[in-house]
Order: C-alpha cells, then structure tokens, then sequence
C-alpha cells in the first residue's frame, strides 16, 4: 500500500470502500476486522482515533487508537455510507491531497 493509513482512511471513506484492520483489543487479543470508514479524529494534526462502522444489519459505529491497528488492507467491497455520516468533511482534504487519482 502506498497510502499511509490516515489517506487510505479518508480515500476509503469518500470512496465508500471497505477496510480489513488487523487490531489488538484492550484485552490484548488480536482480531481482524472489516470497517466502513467514516471519520478521523485529530489532536494537534495527529490522528489519534479512527472511526468506522462495522457491516451487518445493525452497523455499529467503533472508534480504533492508531497504536492498536496492526495492520490495514482495502477491500473490494463498497458500502453505502450512513445518512448522518461524517465522511463528507473528508472531501476537501481528499481533493488536495489528489487522493483521487492515487493508489492504495
């Protein structure tokens, strides 16, 4: 993946594409995931937190700490991003950052 993780987070969540993040719980197990993008939280131009969905018929909203992502891959699965979803802010940074034409 060419991408760091923020700009792959932000190209999947204006693109509506699926994500796999190999994650560690607070309990210290090691589980991989499938998440629907939707948001980045920043602390003086960090992120410190990603925020998606998990898919199924109930989504549920889940927030990740960038140290207990372990790994991350791009899916082929696109998703309807929710009504109320937070992924719009992302446009203008996706935009001047050309992630449009950029590979994952």
């Amino acid at each position: 993946m060419s991408l760091d993780i923020p700009d792959a987070w932000v190209k999947a969540a204006v693109e509506h594409v699926a994500v796999q993040i190999i994650h560690r719980t607070p309990g210290g197990e090691i589980v991989a995931l499938e998440i629907e993008p939707d948001a980045i939280e920043f602390s003086g131009g960090e992120a410190v937190a990603f925020i998606g969905h998990t898919p199924g018929a109930r989504p549920i909203l889940q927030c990740y700490r960038p140290e207990s992502i372990l790994g991350f891959a791009v899916t082929n699965r696109r998703f309807r991003p929710p009504v109320h979803g937070r992924w719009r802010a992302f446009v203008p940074l996706y935009e001047s950052r050309g992630l449009a034409s950029r590979g994952w």
